[in-house]
């Protein structure tokens, strides 16, 4: 009997920890409204609203607040942190946009060329993955072993794989 209401009780206390966040969001949505009324030309507000905006699967909001970011701080700190909220959120597209914009500024800022040749090896940009790998500064990626993200792992290994011959043992399981 207690099985029967099992999936009922895990609906319920999926909607209350729902409903827990939408309360969690609409309080940060007031807490970044106070904070543009007290210095509205801070653009790290706009920053913070737009991730907040994707973490609730909002991107046309996240967008706008993107953009006003950009319109207040249009430096290249502001753009590769924007880039980054897309990428660290699984918007790969729009994450790659605006890394591709951090490159035309600078391309020697940061790890721009590394996160645009991952993201163009993700999407089948083979040609552009070539590019910016070819501009990567050699780098150990032991220490970021612990905490990426699938995504990168797997291209990681794809790396690794592509500096050894293949061979017929690759293939045996």
């Amino acid at each position: 009997f207690r099985d029967l209401h099992y999936p009922l009780r895990r609906q319920r206390q999926m909607c209350i920890r729902d409903s827990s966040h939408l309360e969690r969001y609409k309080e940060a949505h007031e807490l970044c409204e106070k904070a543009k009324e007290i210095n509205p030309n801070e653009g790290l507000i706009y920053l913070t609203e737009g991730k907040l905006y994707l973490a609730e699967e909002l991107e046309d909001e996240a967008a706008i607040s993107f953009e006003k970011a950009i319109e207040i701080n249009p430096n290249i700190e502001m753009w590769y942190m924007i880039a980054s909220a897309y990428s660290e959120s699984d918007y790969l597209i729009e994450a790659k946009e605006y890394f591709e914009k951090v490159y035309q500024i600078n391309p020697k800022y940061e790890d721009v060329t590394e996160k645009l040749s991952v993201l163009c090896l993700m999407h089948g940009e083979i040609d552009n993955f070539f590019k910016y790998n070819k501009e990567c500064e050699p780098v150990s990626y032991t220490h970021l072993r612990a905490h990426e993200t699938d995504s990168y792992l797997v291209c990681r290994l794809l790396l690794e794989k592509k500096k050894k011959p293949i061979s017929y043992a690759d293939f045996l399981v």
